[in-house]
């Protein structure tokens, strides 16, 4: 996704597909693990994801382009793991996409795919800090993109 396509310092996220099933599970799940879409708290969009289940997707002032908890930070990684293992099917590719404009010329570009087997979460993917002056610079899963504006 090229920078200009995202307001300044905005961002987006879609994740899915979670089960199938009644939505308010899924919402109860994330609520149980501290998981938001948003640092505002506001809710996000659920729509049925193609082959079956739910996508939740935000967008805009809040959104970091991944998982954050009520305190605007990122979502530890054991609470992450707690929550697929909840609200994922097992052997089903759970998608998370997101972008967060964190200065004018610079974003952050999350893209991660986790599959559970009922006892572990195995995730692959990448988070970028994207620039127009420079290549890309990958930053651990995890950190927070803030610390690395500037660099």
């Amino acid at each position: 996704m090229d920078i200009s396509e995202v307001s300044e310092y905005e961002g987006r996220v879609i994740a899915g597909p979670f089960r199938g099933g009644r939505l308010q599970e899924i919402e109860i799940s994330m609520q149980k693990f501290g998981i938001l879409c948003r640092e505002d708290g506001m809710r996000a969009t659920w729509e049925r994801a193609p082959g079956g289940g739910y996508e939740v997707r935000a967008e805009g002032a809040g959104v970091r382009g991944y998982f954050v908890d009520d305190e605007g930070i990122e979502v530890s990684q054991s609470n992450l793991d707690a929550f697929i293992m909840e609200a994922v099917l097992p052997e089903t590719d759970f998608n998370l996409r997101g972008v967060h404009q964190v200065a004018p010329d610079k974003m952050v570009a999350v893209s991660l795919r986790a599959r559970h087997d009922g006892v572990s979460v195995v995730w692959t993917g990448s988070k970028a800090l994207l620039s127009r002056e420079d290549a890309p610079k990958v930053c651990p899963i995890g950190t927070p993109p803030m610390p690395i504006v500037g660099g």
